[in-house]
C-alpha cells in the first residue's frame, strides 16, 4: 500500500534567506495577479488585445492551471498555503515563468487595452458591468473561462462567437 506523504513548507521557508523570500513573495504576487486575469475571462471580463496575449502566452507554457493554483495560494487565510505558496516561488522554474509573462507582459499590448487613466478604467468597468448585466438579463451565465451557456447544458460557445 501507498502512502502519500504530506508535503510541509515551513522548513524550506525557514530556511530560505530574506532576499530568497523576498522574490519568492514578489514571483508569488505576480503569478497570482496573471491567475487573477484568467480567472476574470471566465467572469466575462472584457478582452483586450493584452489579456488574449497574456493568456495565449500562459497556455502556451502550459501554465494554466498552474497560475490558478498560485492565485489560491496568495490570498488564503491559512499560513499552511501561503507557505506552500512561498516555498514553490522559491524554486527555479517559478521564476522562470514569472520572467516569461513580464516579458510578454513588457513586450505585448497594454493589458486593459488604453492609457492608464480614469476614463479607462471607467470604460473597462462600464464594459464588464454591461456583459454581466446583458448575460444575467438573457439567462446566460459563465460555464467555464471564455464561455457563456444561454442553457446551462453541452451547448457552450466562446465570447464573440456567431450565435
Amino acid at each position: 500500500m501507498c502512502k502519500l506523504a504530506r508535503f510541509d513548507a515551513l522548513p524550506t521557508v525557514r530556511a530560505a534567506g530574506i532576499q530568497e523570500l523576498r522574490q519568492a513573495r514578489s514571483v508569488l504576487y505576480l503569478l497570482s495577479g496573471v491567475g487573477a486575469f484568467y480567472r476574470g475571462y471566465a467572469l466575462l471580463m472584457p478582452d483586450t488585445a493584452g489579456l488574449t496575449a497574456l493568456r495565449a502566452r500562459v497556455d502556451e507554457l502550459g501554465a494554466t492551471h498552474l497560475v490558478m493554483m498560485v492565485t489560491g495560494w496568495s490570498v488564503t487565510r491559512r499560513t499552511r498555503d501561503f507557505a506552500a505558496g512561498l516555498a514553490a516561488c522559491l524554486q527555479p522554474w517559478a521564476v522562470w515563468l514569472r520572467d516569461e509573462l513580464m516579458e510578454q507582459i513588457a513586450s505585448g499590448p497594454p493589458l486593459l487595452g488604453g492609457p492608464d487613466d480614469a476614463d479607462t478604467a471607467e470604460k473597462f468597468m462600464a464594459d464588464w458591468l454591461a456583459t454581466i448585466k446583458s448575460a444575467a438579463d438573457s439567462g446566460a451565465h459563465a460555464v467555464g473561462p471564455g464561455t457563456v451557456s444561454a442553457t446551462g447544458g453541452a451547448g457552450h460557445r466562446r465570447r464573440g462567437d456567431a450565435e
